[in-house]
């Protein structure tokens, strides 16, 4: 029988938080490549093909929004999930809500928070290992 294992691109500049993704992806014996810009993202997804793109945005980086769009022209059928930071005091629970409806609009598969738990990584890559039929 054939082992097959997602090819996941990270996209976070924050370093700690990138490495612990990672580490969450490979217990999952899962590929992950790790990148700390969109513009790196965007280069290795040039060279190589994906099933997930984790997207942490930055504010000193692309719009999320803008993001997600560039990726599905250059690649339809990667699934991408935008990780935004935890709502904010000045943010209501409507405009978080908006932010997350845009980026699903926009074709995020699904939208996580900050800070995010193990189980949440995982029950994301279970869904997508479902969603393709492995």
């Amino acid at each position: 029988m054939a082992t097959y294992s997602l090819h996941v691109l990270s996209v976070d500049c924050n370093i700690q938080d990138a490495k612990i993704l990672e580490l969450i992806i490979k217990s999952q014996h899962h590929y992950v490549d790790r990148v700390t810009s969109s513009e790196d993202a965007l280069k290795c997804m040039y060279k190589k093909k994906y099933n997930l793109l984790f997207y942490s945005s930055n504010p000193k980086d692309t719009n999320t929004i803008d993001f997600i769009k560039t990726v599905r022209q250059l690649d339809s059928d990667i699934s991408i999930i935008p990780i935004y930071p935890k709502v904010k005091e000045s943010e209501s629970e409507q405009e978080a809500k908006d932010t997350e409806a845009q980026a699903r609009d926009a074709g995020a598969l699904d939208v996580i928070r900050k800070p995010y738990t193990v189980d949440i990584i995982k029950h994301c890559l279970v869904l997508l290992w479902t969603l393709l039929g492995f």
